[in-house]
């Protein structure tokens, strides 16, 4: 996986974010606005009620994107708190491996 180093940036309005790689210990909080996100889009595959990932199994795709060399996950904080991810994976086989899709 492409490790993403803690990078800051400042908004049009000022407000400073954070673009990185996240760590285990943000499973609870990424699953809360993941949850937020599904509850408030009409325009997702998943819904809100269909996103029933554990702690235990957030914690562990979390691990399996950060180790595989072909994936990418990264989330945005702002004031600390995570308001914003995207996870990125390329085609596992040969044919599509040169795309992936984002989520």
């Amino acid at each position: 996986m492409a490790w993403l180093q803690s990078r800051k940036f400042a908004t049009k309005d000022g407000t400073v974010i954070t673009i990185a790689s996240p760590g285990i210990g943000d499973a609870a909080e990424l699953t809360g606005v993941v949850r937020l996100i599904m509850a408030k889009s009409e325009h997702l595959h998943t819904q809100a009620d269909e996103f029933t990932i554990s702690l235990e199994q957030q914690e562990k795709r979390i691990q399996r994107l950060l180790d595989h060399p072909d994936y990418l996950i990264i989330v945005v904080k702002a004031a600390g708190k995570i308001v914003g991810t995207l996870d990125f994976m390329c085609g596992n086989r040969r044919k599509s491996a040169h795309h992936g899709s984002f989520g």
